[in-house]
């Protein structure tokens, strides 16, 4: 009887543990098919794959009943580097008022030697919105630094450009009294930006001059270099025999010239001779000089009498380069009756630009009664000496009428308004510097201005402007504070331009 009971208790204990594991089969199933899934997915989506599985939630996702073939066996995937973050930081924009550092390692070419006491002075920025921008460098900011016992130098320059764009570009020039100056301009990587500069001993060059006959040497004569050569009136020193003498002229092209003034004060230059140094050549140059020329002129008769605030300027090129920044150039004014001097002129091909209220030129003729002399599209050159009175040709100059209004069409008074008239001949460079003119002004009460006497040059003819005020910006633009662009100019015409501006945001 015993035996019967103690089975029948062990049968209700079986069956009841037998109902517990049952009931626990079903939960762990899906468990433990999620870690198969992980176990099987490549690496890089496991993350995903563990997520989908409930290793982050308390549930399993649901799963379609098809059976999936079983994939082949998979290549083990290669390791990630342990440096490599999970997702790059977005870059950050240095702060307005940031500086960076320039580092400069200066070393001598041939020895690779360091080199201090070198002295590098700042000048430029570019920036990188504007590849082809400019700035001359802030007064404020601290522009040298000399190079230590180990031939570096460190210089300070803005992250931004007057707060308005990254600075890409610094250029400085270095100095020293052993080697030729050089300029450099370095592309900017970062706020902190390193350069090296390898300098290289200059070559000797021995100059003097000779009046009538070569055997009237003179000495005391005043050189002129291309602007390349980076040479100062002061590395010019007089050698024993009187000869002025430098070693600091750099290998490769020069265009050089002299001058001298007689004791009875006539003043002499040469011809620019043209030449080409070696690296470590020795030179020495024995030039003509030749009296300075007069040259007389006048405005065409197109122009009426009297005429007013009237200008010429006459350039004449300095070696074959004939870039603006190695001109020999010469101002005069105009008298009423239109006639001009221009003493103290070198021999040479000289160009001539003028403008008078109203009037610019546009040619120049060998006498009155000669056609224009347009060689290259009206380019207004010529040869000196010249017996003959030049006559300029002149046309009338544009204007542009402005008008500037708020977003509801009221008029905004106080805008600053400026052109840069650059028209470029091809010898004398830019109208606005060489004629020391300026075209500015600012609008009324009704939101207008004018600019007048905007010399023309060619067909088209377009013209750089800017319009802007403190505290507004341009509709349409939201970089600048000024609206910047070109407009159209015609002889004798009047150009129409409207600006559109609204209130700056705080």
């Amino acid at each position: 009887m015993k035996s019967r009971i103690y089975a029948l208790v062990c049968a209700v204990v079986l069956a009841l543990l037998a109902a517990i594991w049952w009931s626990t089969r079903g939960s762990s199933e899906p468990r433990d098919e999620a870690v198969r899934a992980v176990a099987a997915a490549p690496n890089d989506e496991r993350t995903d794959a563990a997520l989908e599985a409930g290793a982050a939630t308390p549930r399993a996702p649901e799963r379609t009943a098809e059976v999936a073939p079983e994939p082949p066996p998979l290549a083990p995937a290669p390791a990630a580097p342990e440096s490599a973050p999970a997702s790059a930081p977005a870059s950050e924009l240095p702060p307005k008022d940031a500086f960076g550092e320039l580092v400069v390692h200066v070393h001598d070419k041939q020895s690779a030697r360091a080199v201090p006491d070198a002295t590098l002075r700042l000048y430029m920025l570019r920036r990188g919105d504007e590849p082809g921008s400019a700035y001359f460098w802030p007064e404020h900011i601290p522009a040298e630094a000399v190079t230590d016992a180990s031939g570096t130098a460190r210089l300070r320059y803005p992250a931004w450009v007057a707060g308005a764009g990254l600075t890409s570009k610094v250029a400085f020039v270095l100095k020293h009294p052993e080697y030729p100056s050089r300029e450099e301009e370095v592309e900017i990587t970062g706020l902190s930006t390193e350069h090296s500069v390898e300098l290289e001993y200059g070559c000797y060059l021995v100059v003097s001059g000779w009046v009538g006959d070569p055997t009237h040497a003179v000495y005391d004569v005043t050189v002129k270099m291309d602007d390349e050569a980076k040479i100062q009136a002061s590395d010019w020193i007089a050698g024993r025999d009187g000869r002025l003498a430098t070693n600091r002229a750099k290998a490769g092209p020069h265009a050089l010239s002299i001058a001298w003034v007689s004791p009875q004060q006539q003043r002499y230059e040469s011809r620019v001779v043209e030449f080409a140094l070696t690296s470590g050549e020795q030179r020495e140059l024995s030039l003509e000089l030749l009296p300075t020329l007069t040259l007389r002129g006048r405005f065409d008769d197109a122009v009426p009498r009297p005429i007013a605030n009237g200008a010429v300027m006459i350039a004449v090129a300095f070696g074959g380069s004939r870039a603006a920044t190695s001109l020999r150039a010469y101002r005069t004014d105009v008298a009423s009756d239109g006639r001009f001097e221009i003493a103290g002129l070198p021999h040479g091909r000289a160009e001539v630009i003028a403008i008078c209220d109203g009037w610019s030129s546009t040619g120049v003729r060998i006498a009155a009664t000669e056609e224009l002399d347009y060689e290259r599209d009206g380019n207004q050159e010529f040869e000196l000496p010249r017996e003959s009175e030049l006559v300029i040709a002149m046309q009338p100059t544009a204007a542009v009428e402005l008008e500037v209004v708020d977003e509801g069409g009221a008029p905004i008074a106080e805008a600053d308004f400026a052109m840069w008239p650059n028209v470029h001949w091809d010898a004398c460079g830019y109208s606005t510097f060489f004629l020391e003119r300026q075209w500015s002004t600012q609008t009324d009460s009704s939101g207008h201005a004018r600019l007048e006497n905007l010399p023309v040059k060619g067909s088209p003819c377009r013209e750089g402007y800017s319009v802007g005020k403190r505290g507004w910006l341009p509709v349409g633009e939201a970089r600048d504070e000024s609206a910047a662009g070109e407009i159209e100019l015609e002889p004798g015409r009047t150009a129409s331009l409207r600006v559109v501006m609204k209130p700056k945001a705080d």
